[in-house]
């Protein structure tokens, strides 16, 4: 008798409507840029998220804000476009100074609904517990890659939170993830910032992208 197989069900991706980007650079030079972006927007009053990675190059740097402030946010970068070299050295020289070598790795930390309920997701994608503190925080782990997890109640924070991991094999992941039930996940599908990767959502709604490079 054959068995029924379960049809991987298309990723929600409604959460990333809440947020729509405002700039979006590609290049040596895409993080520092974003970052400047997100830096004047801020001090305007302008909530705004950095998206992107410095472990992939060939991904584009996105500035979000939320739908309201996006045409408050476009007129605040043309006129920071418009004052021109002198205005961005100006600001620049009042930079702060930064010493290199001190930073490590960064280590995603996503909101939970329920840390019981994540922790099962999560070690359905091949996550180990590394360490727990009560209903408060968790630590997995799976090969080089680690995540933290963290007790939250608000819904909307979690649709709102994702992160982006690097694989060897892309296709040989999504298939174990699928074989072993798991519904809430993508297509491998190859992007045009050179990566082949797949999106699914956690328990809570976060968003967790992998992706491969694709050789050239």
């Amino acid at each position: 008798m054959e068995e029924n197989k379960q049809t991987p069900a298309p990723v929600d991706a409604s959460h990333e409507l809440d947020l729509e980007p405002v700039f979006t650079a590609v290049g040596a030079d895409a993080e520092l840029e974003a970052l400047a972006i997100h830096s004047m927007l801020e001090a305007n009053g302008v909530h705004a998220v950095v998206v992107g990675s410095s472990a992939l190059p060939n991904l584009p740097f996105e500035v979000r804000v939320p739908s309201e402030e996006r045409d408050l946010a476009l007129r605040l970068i043309e006129e920071a476009k418009a004052a021109g070299p002198a205005a961005a050295e100006e600001a620049e020289q009042q930079q702060p100074s930064y010493t290199p070598g001190v930073l490590e790795r960064a280590i995603p930390t996503l909101p939970s609904l329920n840390l019981d309920e994540s922790l099962a997701c999560y070690q359905q994608l091949g996550f180990q517990l590394t360490a727990r503190y009560g209903d408060d925080y968790a630590i997995l782990s799976r090969d080089e890659a680690e995540i933290h997890l963290f007790s939250l109640d608000d819904e909307h924070v979690a649709k709102n939170s994702g992160c982006y991991f690097v694989v060897r094999d892309v296709e040989k992941l999504h298939n174990e993830i699928v074989a072993n039930g798991y519904t809430q996940i993508g297509a491998v599908e190859e992007k045009p910032w050179g990566m082949r990767e797949f999106t699914l959502q956690d328990s809570s709604g976060n968003c967790l992208r992998f992706g491969q490079r694709v050789r050239e």
